[in-house]
């Protein structure tokens, strides 16, 4: 007697572990009628489930990935994670990582001692189905025979001038769009919010130096169009952290140079006990002034531009530059979460309330976190021969 499903049941939809576990029944010898009765399936079904063992096998292989230790954090990361998508909040790795170590000691105490590894991350991400996505590009063209010819005209330049490497400087600007909010973000397989905001117009120019030793780094110059921001009024500007300036064209001027440069050189090669001379190496951007007119009162201190080479042998620009942008995206996110936390505002309104003060100081602790090392490698890379 042919055990048949029962009529008018409605069928269930079987997991892969359950599909697999009725094909062993069939290969332990269990008879396919009574199979069939058992789980009420078409008699066509049980034989796809058979011929379709090793798919099943390594679908389930697939999906066995190892659980959460703490169901809780993981649970609330993916809740703030969720609240913060429906805003458009960008969120970097760094930035999520960070905020599940918070949220382990606001659930767990302050004893708590989970790190957001990278190996978490990721299984994190797979459990939730998240991936990073783009939410813009620039090429960059350089004079290639200079710049192969630069390493050796430099160690020259170094032996004629008698330099040591403290006395070695390089400086690059950068436009800086300080409302800009990062273009990729991690999403869920079904997050609506993948577009992002109207890009911030908002912009100014931050000038970094930096020496050969990579042992002094300069006060990052901020060079803006207004010469008195509304923001800074009431505001002593010597205790801003940042130096603040202004140029219609915001590049560096002989004004720039001998004001803010030469002081800053002089302090430190007299803290070192050093000869007061040194060089500075700057980008031929057409709105600078000839080199000629960028030196020192007393000419021991001097500027030598690189020839259509930025992009490939100056120092700042090998990443440096790169590594605070990267930074400062993600201190403006930190700050945003602080504040929505307290206030519950909402994104488009903080960056609405973001002002050239706050961007200082912002600025500043993303300018501290760019460490020796990486000045350094920069440094290697942009002079190597």
């Amino acid at each position: 007697v042919v055990r048949m499903s029962t009529p008018g049941k409605k069928r269930k939809n079987y997991t892969v572990e359950e599909k697999l576990n009725t094909v062993e029944r069939v290969k332990k010898g269990e008879k396919q009628c009574y199979v069939i009765g058992d789980l009420g399936i078409p008699e066509s079904t049980l034989h796809t489930w058979i011929k379709d063992e090793p798919k099943l096998k390594a679908e389930l292989q697939c999906k066995k990935m190892r659980l959460s230790k703490d169901d809780t954090v993981d649970q609330a990361l993916y809740m703030w994670f969720l609240q913060q998508r429906s805003e458009g909040a960008p969120l970097s790795g760094p930035l999520i990582k960070t905020r599940a170590e918070a949220l382990s000691k606001r659930i767990n105490g302050e004893d708590s001692t989970f790190v957001a590894y990278n190996g978490w991350f990721e299984r994190w991400k797979k459990r939730h189905e998240i991936n990073l996505h783009s939410i813009m590009g620039e090429a960059q063209s350089a004079d290639l025979e200079s710049a192969a010819l630069y390493p050796a005209e430099l160690r020259q330049l170094i032996v004629d001038g008698g330099y040591v490497e403290e006395q070695i400087y390089n400086c690059d600007e950068a436009g800086h769009f300080w409302k800009l909010l990062s273009n990729k973000t991690f999403a869920s397989r079904d997050d609506p919010q993948k577009a992002g905001y109207k890009t911030s117009i908002d912009r100014v120019t931050l000038l970094f130096c930096a020496n050969k030793t990579r042992q002094h780094k300069l006060p990052v110059l901020c060079v803006g169009k207004s010469k008195n921001p509304r923001c800074l009024h009431h505001v002593n500007r010597e205790s801003l952290p940042l130096l603040y300036d202004n140029s219609h064209n915001v590049w560096m001027t002989r004004e720039i140079f001998a004001h803010k440069f030469v002081p800053a050189v002089c302090v430190n090669l007299w803290e070192k006990r050093l000869k007061e001379k040194a060089i500075l190496l700057a980008d031929n951007a057409p709105a600078h002034p000839e080199d000629s007119q960028l030196v020192s009162h007393d000419g021991k201190i001097t500027v030598k531009y690189l020839k259509n080479t930025t992009s490939i042998i100056q120092p700042i620009d090998q990443g440096i530059i790169v590594q605070f942008k990267k930074l400062y995206k993600g201190e403006i996110m930190q700050e945003y979460i602080q504040q929505n936390e307290k206030t519950g505002v909402r994104l488009v309104q903080f960056l609405k309330n973001l002002t050239i003060k706050n961007m200082t100081y912002i600025s500043q602790r993303c300018w501290s976190k760019v460490d020796a090392l990486s000045i350094e490698k920069c440094w290697m890379k942009g002079t190597r021969s």
